[in-house]
C-alpha cells in the first residue's frame, strides 16, 4: 500500500500505477510513503 502526503493531505493508493498516476495528474510537492500493511497485527507484552 502506498500514501501519498501532501500539505495536510494524505491520500492512500493500494498500487504504484496509482501513485504514478496522481502524481502526474498534480504537480505539486508531495511525499510518497511505501507502507508495510502487516496481514495481522501480533502484541507482545
Amino acid at each position: 500500500m502506498w500514501a501519498i502526503q501532501t500539505d495536510g493531505d494524505i491520500q492512500y493508493f493500494n498500487k504504484k500505477s496509482e501513485v504514478d498516476e496522481y502524481l502526474d495528474e498534480h504537480d505539486e510537492d508531495c511525499r510518497v510513503i511505501e507502507l508495510d500493511v502487516p496481514q495481522k497485527v501480533t502484541y507482545i507484552y
